[in-house]
């Protein structure tokens, strides 16, 4: 988001309306597809506790995790939707990144240089490194707490108002929540 928002924001010709529903629908499917994945991943994890196990301590490969789920649908058009998915996430936060990332690298080396290296290097740490994208991913998660919830938040209360809205408390409790939770998974083998 934060690499992606300049350049949304120019590409949309700074129509706020426009910006605001691309946002919430770029925030709005993921969120759908996640809830839908965690929700089938419960269900099934639990009706084979060894796999579950394996879960647990990060075990489990991203390829072995999409084949579990895949088996566990018994469909083959509900398997291909959940490859199609899980390759169409990859590809697109790649993309994103990249779109994001690409004005600054314009900056140090030829255009052509830099779609290169925006290209490979993601594709070979992926190749070479067992769940990269879901680390980076993860700790991406993590950062954009910082900058999405708990900036923001700092932000209101330095206004000093004396009443902020509950939703803002909500959203720091959530962020703080996450993160404990995200920092202990990586402190914690």
């Amino acid at each position: 988001m934060q690499t992606l928002c300049p350049q949304l924001y120019t590409y949309l010709d700074r129509d706020r309306k426009r910006i605001q529903i691309t946002l919430l629908l770029g925030l709005l499917v993921p969120a759908i597809v996640y809830l839908v994945w965690i929700h089938k991943t419960l269900s099934c994890a639990a009706m084979d506790p060894a796999f579950l196990a394996k879960l647990q301590s990060h075990q489990a490969s991203i390829g072995e995790f999409i084949q579990f789920l895949c088996d566990a649908t018994n469909s083959v058009w509900l398997s291909g939707i959940l490859k199609f998915l899980t390759l169409f996430a990859v590809i697109t936060s790649m993309i994103g990144v990249a779109i994001g990332l690409l004005h600054s690298l314009r900056m140090l080396c030829p255009e052509w240089l830099a779609k290169v290296v925006l290209c490979l290097v993601p594709l070979v740490v992926n190749w070479f490194v067992a769940n990269a994208f879901l680390r980076i991913l993860s700790f991406g998660g993590l950062m954009m707490i910082i900058f999405a919830i708990v900036t923001p938040y700092w932000c209101v209360r330095k206004q000093n108002l004396k009443d902020p809205k509950r939703q803002y408390s909500l959203c720091l409790l959530l962020g703080v929540t996450v993160t404990v939770f995200e920092v202990i998974r990586i402190i914690l083998p």
